[in-house]
């Protein structure tokens, strides 16, 4: 069983996977989206409910609803590296959370919102149910 991580520790942790992956992505200029960072875009945006924190295991299961597959190690660090580099997501402790810029871009209407508020939903009860068994 892995000790409980405080938020400092965490936000530590999310804010040096992002900086390592992006002093490697300016290297190289700015880099073009991938069409996985749109995914990854929606899953944080949908995940939110507007300015809230989404830990790293939400954006995974919202991700997942919205596109039936899981997203790999690599597509989300590189993802997460070149959205917060483009100002469309922010590092905080809890996790992430989609900047002003970001949710601009959010369409009211199905289907992306029906399906991202309905595995917002199972995440979170099967959340609720892991912690209390």
């Amino acid at each position: 069983m892995r000790p409980k991580e405080n938020s400092t520790h965490r936000l530590n942790r999310n804010a040096w996977m992002v900086s390592t992956l992006q002093s490697g992505l300016m290297a190289h200029g700015t880099p073009d989206f991938e069409w996985y960072d749109a995914w990854i875009l929606a899953a944080v945006v949908y995940a939110s409910d507007g300015a809230e924190a989404v830990p790293l295991w939400r954006v995974v299961g919202v991700a997942d609803g919205l596109n039936k597959a899981i997203v790999s190690r690599d597509e989300l660090e590189l993802a997460l590296a070149r959205l917060t580099q483009a100002g469309y997501v922010r590092v905080v402790p809890d996790g992430f959370a989609p900047t002003q810029k970001a949710i601009t871009l959010k369409v009211p209407g199905p289907p992306v919102e029906y399906r991202a508020r309905h595995w917002r939903e199972v995440v979170a009860a099967r959340s609720a149910h892991a912690t209390n068994v």
